[in-house]
């Protein structure tokens, strides 16, 4: 938010060691504008979210909605001590002097390509459409499909594999059968929480938590209903009488009636 109100045009975070990811950066990505409070006060302000956010580290990780927010760009050195190279030249001083032609070599790409007629159109990117001029414009050139890389972010992503643990597990436990947050309370307390593919397990690494309560696991398991996450979905049955009632899903055409009166797509 600091750096927005600054007018900032680029801002780094370096050398990131935790997964990055969260409400606020993910809306700063996808939104022309936020609205945050000003500190101490009950009034809200209007920023411009025209910044390019980079980050850098070592096997950077993305959680969540990140994943699909970010590209990766990776550099893979031979060289225990890279701080120690020595360069021919220095690449911002480089830029700097050149920026001018590789602006304008930029402009040419795309001029070209609207000019043939865009004719390597793509689905857009929801929440991206604008940026996706600059992807069929440099595949049409016979580059690679920027978009490649996220398929390593989402891998790396420590929560929807956590996700994918649990689904997959409560699946291979319980079937499609239905099943209270207690139910699931009583179960994860009555195997060890680190044991080895166990629903407590997967609970466990998923929820941070050794010890779990009705409340816990409850609010666990409405924080991802209807989440599809690698041919899974937790689905929820509400009843106000007797509770709620959660079970999960697979996807694929062979499971889909075991979804009663829920439509899954």
């Amino acid at each position: 938010e600091s750096r927005l109100r600054t007018g900032d045009a680029v801002a780094f975070i370096d050398n990131a060691a935790r997964p990055i990811g969260g409400d606020a950066i993910c809306a700063t990505i996808t939104s022309s504008t936020i609205h945050p409070r000003i500190l101490g006060k009950s009034e809200m302000m209007k920023l411009p979210t025209n910044i390019t956010l980079c980050a850098t580290g070592n096997n950077l990780r993305f959680l969540g909605d990140m994943t699909r927010r970010a590209l990766l760009c990776e550099l893979v050195l031979r060289d225990e001590f890279p701080e120690h190279r020595e360069f021919k030249f220095d690449p911002l001083r480089e830029a700097r002097k050149n920026r001018g032609d590789y602006v304008a070599a930029g402009l040419t790409i795309l001029r070209a390509y609207l000019a043939a007629g865009s004719p390597n159109s793509l689905p857009p990117l929801a929440g991206f459409k604008e940026w996706c001029l600059i992807r069929e414009a440099l595949m049409w050139l016979g580059m690679a499909d920027p978009l490649e890389t996220q398929k390593r972010l989402v891998g790396k992503d420590d929560r929807r594999n956590e996700l994918r643990d649990v689904f997959s597990t409560w699946h291979k436990t319980y079937g499609g059968t239905r099943k209270t947050a207690r139910e699931i309370e009583r179960e994860a307390a009555s195997n060890s929480p680190r044991g080895s593919e166990t629903l407590a397990s997967a609970l466990a690494d998923a929820t941070g938590k050794d010890r779990f309560s009705t409340r816990s696991v409850g609010k666990w398991l409405s924080g991802n209903i209807d989440r599809p996450v690698d041919g899974f979905m937790l689905l929820c049955d509400q009843d106000s009488s007797n509770g709620n009632t959660y079970r999960v899903v697979r996807l694929d055409k062979e499971d889909t009636p075991d979804a009663g009166e829920r439509d899954v797509f």
